[in-house]
């Protein structure tokens, strides 16, 4: 029996006039890598920006790490701080005198003689101590910034209330709400205040502000004036029917405060009880030399009135005078009545 041989699979075929032809495949050629289109200095410009681009987002990242370590430090110095209060204070509670006890070691055979009652007290003891302990030493329970709500702010300082307050970094357990009250309360700029102590550290305060009495027109600017003569920067949404006292020489500035933060309390309280007097007349001037002086209402006249002294008798011949000149009918265009005896000019 003949042997067939077949052709290898090694890249030999036959061809048709028996002879063999060995197949040959093409290796891929490679590709020369393309020019580069970008020059060199460009491209080491680029490199060198996002270099110093990365260094300073790392620069920053590091910044903020070490800005709120600084913080959460703090926060522990202020802690142990109010810890070693309470342990101050703890140490100068005196206990009372136990006699000739002696504290003797517990045994195994006296714990299970103890009534079940003592061993529960003891628990609930040890309980509280631990929770004591939890309680002035985490910093949950701990008052700051974030944690305190302000409402009813519409010219007050919120971090101004906030310092006055005197709660940061305190144990919300150690606050008393009426201590606080009163605190807020001695500020020029606020009336009342309601406080509210949340679990485990919010603090809310709803502040009854001082309202305006009347607006002091200077030179300098427009100031809300509160009952006490306290002078505030007109906010950009003004208070309509305010009493205005045109002082443009800052004259009526209180003596005590070169800085003119506060008007003279008497040239203030005089304003407010001529208009008493006179609710007719809605601007006040003030200067050196004649004190308080107004347009006397539907008249061509102009009233000196001075200071808050005998306010009842200036009054009284103002009227005198006006129905005097009513009567016959002329028009003086000043009218002095800071004096005894009025003059008419």
């Amino acid at each position: 029996m003949a042997r067939m041989v077949l052709p290898h699979s090694t890249g030999q075929r036959s061809t048709g006039d028996g002879t063999t032809k060995r197949q040959t495949t093409k290796k891929p050629t490679r590709k020369a890598p393309p020019a580069e289109s970008v020059p060199a200095a460009t491209r080491r410009r680029g490199q060198e920006s996002l270099l110093l681009a990365s260094t300073a987002q790392l620069r920053g990242g590091e910044r903020v790490v070490e800005q709120d370590a600084q913080r959460r430090a703090r926060r522990r110095r202020q802690a142990v701080r109010h810890i070693r209060q309470m342990e101050a204070v703890i140490e100068r509670v005196r206990l009372p005198a136990m006699g000739n006890f002696q504290l003797r070691r517990p045994t195994l055979a006296g714990f299970k003689r103890w009534p079940a009652s003592r061993i529960a007290s003891a628990v609930i003891l040890l309980v509280v101590m631990a929770l004591v302990i939890w309680v002035q030493s985490d910093l949950q329970w701990f008052v700051y910034r974030e944690n305190v709500t302000i409402n009813g702010l519409t010219y007050a300082n919120a971090d101004q209330i906030y310092q006055a307050s005197a709660i940061d970094s305190w144990n919300l357990f150690w606050l008393s709400p009426s201590a606080i009250r009163e605190r807020l309360v001695e500020l020029p700029t606020v009336a009342d205040a309601q406080v509210a102590l949340r679990l485990p550290n919010q603090v809310l305060i709803d502040v009854q502000e001082e309202q305006p009495v009347a607006l002091w027109v200077t030179q300098s600017g427009n100031y809300w004036l509160l009952p006490d003569g306290t002078a505030l920067p007109e906010p950009a949404q003004p208070k309509a029917g305010l009493l205005q006292i045109i002082d443009h020489q800052s004259d009526a500035k209180g003596l005590d405060d070169p800085a003119g933060a506060k008007i003279d309390p008497g040239v203030l309280q005089s304003a407010l009880a001529l208009t008493a007097y006179l609710p007719a007349v809605e601007q006040i001037y003030f200067n050196a030399g004649y004190g308080l002086n107004f347009h006397l209402p539907d008249s061509g006249a102009w009233v000196y009135w001075g200071d808050g002294a005998d306010m009842e008798k200036k009054y009284t011949n103002l009227i005198g005078i006006e129905r005097h000149l009513r009567t016959e009918g002329t028009q003086p265009k000043i009218i002095d009545v800071r004096f005894d005896k009025p003059i008419l000019k």
